[in-house]
């Protein structure tokens, strides 16, 4: 009987929560473009490079540039990172996708993305972009992990 009761009250809950998920009202986001055409523009802005083993935090300027790879339906694009003050010219391949009103992009293979590093970042339907990823470099004779950062503006 106990078994029994368990098993109605399972039923009931699980209807209970499907009904309240899913409601009527409830509009599947259409966007107007892919999130790879979205995406596509240059971002102009400073790179953060912080060292693991000092700390020691440099600013360049620069810019992250996304064109749409291959076709519009891939939401794939080729993303550019260009500091001539760091001496970057990076060029890797990022998943793009939207995420409400912003853009999401990363790419967790550093082997095929051209940067040798996992990256991601976020793209702000106000026109920020901001993104992340680490390198490895020589800090003395040491070998050491630089994190980078990035904080721009879409250019106009």
């Amino acid at each position: 009987m106990l078994s029994m009761k368990k098993a109605i009250y399972m039923i009931v809950a699980a209807a209970a929560i499907c009904m309240a998920a899913c409601k009527p009202t409830d509009e599947m986001r259409v966007y107007e473009h892919t999130a790879a055409q979205d995406a596509a523009g240059i971002y102009e802005g400073t790179w953060s490079s912080i060292s693991s083993l000092s700390g020691a935090e440099t600013l360049y300027n620069g810019t992250i540039e996304f064109q749409v790879f291959k076709d519009s339906l891939a939401n794939q694009c080729l993303v550019y990172i260009r500091s001539e003050e760091a001496g970057w010219n990076l060029r890797g391949l990022t998943n793009v996708s939207h995420a409400g009103d912003d853009i999401v992009f990363n790419n967790d293979k550093p082997a095929n993305n051209g940067l040798g590093a996992q990256f991601y970042g976020r793209l702000s339907a106000d026109g920020t972009a901001t993104m992340s990823f680490s390198t490895t470099g020589r800090e003395g004779r040491k070998t050491v992990i630089f994190n980078n950062s990035f904080q721009g503006k879409k250019r106009e």
